[in-house]
């Protein structure tokens, strides 16, 4: 039979007070007020875990606490494999989520229904989308759908009553421009090489242009050109320069810089030059190699 222990505390005023009982019994469970029509303050789940609170019925249920090696507590996590479309449940308090079979897409409850929660959403495998999606007309940071695309890669959910914010993601690099031989000209004016149509959060860029470059102007070797980045048709940043003196010899460039782009949402990034010293034409072609990522805080 199991040890069944009690233990009463009184106020000062010996009228409120309060019981702890543990046991393994199964009609024995957890920590309440000695009056039996208050809630546990600690309580037994149906999953058989501990929890803080007590299960209301047709709301939240208390917190959750799955139990964990060397006698610690850690929060319920649930661990959801694609192909699958399926939602929060009021006892969620960590999502794993394994795309590696199939797409996942996940839908949030009703952020009024759990004001102040926060929610880690974790992803293990590289391999198909994970869509996060909002309730309703809720959104999640202003977006209707959120997407995990870091292998491994975690986002941290907090609701306001109303919404959903992104309170912690992880950084992520993105590669605006890899075509190794694009084909350009310029003759002074800024102009665009390549666009890519990318989705920001208007978080800070460390944005790095690296390439090589080779002089075929002729007699007029001197060719001095300026690279820039452009965000949704704003002003030219300038992010690096190159220049040679020698006929058709190549020449390495790189350059970095950190921008700020002034929205958050699907954007366009210009890669754009212009020939500043020198005569003729300023020429992109198969003798050049042009590369550009950014970093994403």
């Amino acid at each position: 039979m199991p040890v069944r222990q009690s233990y009463q505390f009184n106020s000062p005023n010996g009228i409120n007070k309060g019981g702890l009982i543990l046991s393994h019994a199964s009609d024995i469970k957890g920590f309440k007020n000695d009056n039996s029509s208050l809630p546990w303050m600690v309580d037994l789940n149906a999953q058989n875990l501990l929890q803080l609170g007590d299960t209301v019925a047709g709301g939240r249920s208390g917190i959750p606490l799955g139990v964990v090696p060397a006698g610690g507590f850690g929060v319920n996590q649930r661990t959801i494999t694609g192909p699958i479309t399926t939602s929060q449940i009021v006892d969620d308090c960590a999502i794993i989520i394994d795309s590696s079979a199939g797409a996942v897409t996940f839908n949030l409850i009703d952020a009024s229904l759990c004001p102040g929660f926060i929610l880690p959403i974790y992803r293990t495998s590289g391999a198909n989308n994970i869509n996060i999606v909002a309730f309703g007309a809720q959104t999640i940071d202003g977006q209707a759908i959120l997407g995990i695309e870091i292998f491994r890669g975690t986002i941290c959910l907090r609701s306001t009553g109303s919404n959903w914010l992104v309170i912690w993601k992880q950084s992520k690099c993105i590669p605006i421009f890899n075509d190794v031989n694009p084909t350009a000209t310029n003759t002074g004016a800024i102009s665009t090489i390549s666009t890519l149509n990318t989705f920001l959060w208007g978080r800070p860029l460390h944005v790095t242009l690296s390439g090589s470059m080779q002089d075929s102007n002729g007699a007029n070797e001197f060719m001095l050109v300026d690279f820039f980045i452009r965000f949704n048709g704003g002003a030219d940043q300038r992010i690096c320069q190159w220049s040679t003196n020698v006929v058709n010899d190549h020449k390495a460039f790189s350059g970095n810089g950190i921008y700020t782009p002034l929205i958050q949402g699907s954007q366009n990034i210009d890669l754009r030059w212009q020939r500043l010293g020198g005569a003729g034409t300023a020429t992109i072609d198969v003798n050049d190699f042009i590369f550009m990522s950014a970093f994403e805080f």
